[in-house]
């Protein structure tokens, strides 16, 4: 989904949640925006649909030599086996904002 069209959409990607050694209780989901024509932008997560700012994190655009951006951005979240729920990245790329859900059912795979 996305609104406005000054830009074209950058290519959104999920990448199931990977178990921090360190603690079995919690891991990470990844939204990777790649193909972004601009620099700059905006992330921001839902669950269920409501926005979630604690436990998130998203890392400056890295440029290609194609001349397109791609940034990454993680939500921490509880093990997979907890109740199903879903996961909305939000990107806002100048004035269009483009949107990836997942649900916690899937989240043992990467969804294109």
């Amino acid at each position: 989904m996305f609104t406005g069209s000054s830009l074209p959409p950058p290519v959104l990607t999920f990448y199931r949640p990977s178990t921090n050694p360190l603690s079995s209780s919690h891991a990470a989901l990844v939204c990777l925006a790649r193909q972004m024509s601009i620099s700059f932008a905006e992330v921001s997560w839902l669950v269920n649909g409501s926005p979630v700012t604690e436990g998130t994190w998203t890392s400056t655009a890295v440029q290609h030599p194609d001349k397109t951006f791609q940034l990454s951005s993680y939500l921490s979240l509880p093990g997979c086996d907890s109740e199903d729920r879903s996961y909305t990245c939000k990107v806002t790329v100048g004035s269009s904002s483009f949107e990836k859900t997942m649900r916690m059912s899937e989240c043992r795979n990467t969804v294109e």
